[in-house]
């Protein structure tokens, strides 16, 4: 989707990283905006997150987030995704915020 791709490759299999740890991007501040971006976590095995976001009234846009396992993790507080896609095997959405999406595809 997105011609900027953002990748990683941390996963909970390795030593001192957790799957919350593991997020090639992970985001703090409120408010926070993307558009037109691909985040990638490329791990082959265990739990590695390519996106994982804290941010209060986010929203992401025409983005894409691939990975294995757990793949996205909107953690807490209000996002909107619209028109994103989500590539995964295994619980590749998972968390606790009050997420509302758009024409998301997986």
């Amino acid at each position: 989707m997105g011609k900027t791709v953002i990748t990683g490759s941390a996963n909970a299999g390795q030593l001192g990283v957790s799957t919350y740890t593991s997020a090639t991007v992970a985001i703090v501040g409120d408010g926070f905006m993307a558009k037109d971006l691909t985040f990638q976590n490329t791990a082959p095995s265990h739990q590695a997150v390519a996106f994982k976001s804290d941010s209060d009234l986010s929203i992401i846009e025409n983005c894409e987030f691939l990975g294995n396992q757990d793949t996205l993790l909107p953690q807490s507080l209000r996002q909107f995704y619209k028109s994103c896609y989500i590539q995964g095997n295994i619980d590749y959405i998972f968390g606790n915020s009050a997420s509302v999406s758009k024409t998301v595809k997986s």
